[in-house]
């Protein structure tokens, strides 16, 4: 088979899996529907704030580029 042939092929395979996988219609409209845009602003806006509060712990503890992104990233994961 050439080149093209696997190709074509699994791009056929690919088709077939995406739609005939089960999927709930809407699953992901509902939740970002669910909040109205005020709700999604302040969201937003309180995400921006905690990351700037662990940014600055970040500074505070003179961490440095990898480390520094894992610390922010964890502070964020706590609640």
């Amino acid at each position: 088979m050439t080149r093209f042939g696997y190709m074509a092929a699994a791009l056929g395979l690919g088709v077939v899996m995406t739609l005939g996988s089960p999927v709930v219609p809407g699953s992901v409209e509902k939740a970002s529907a669910a909040m109205t845009k005020e709700e999604r602003a302040a969201a937003r806006a309180a995400a921006k704030a905690k990351r700037a509060d662990c940014q600055a712990q970040a500074k505070e503890q003179k961490l440095r580029l990898l480390k520094r992104a894992r610390f922010v990233r964890d502070c964020m994961k706590k609640a």
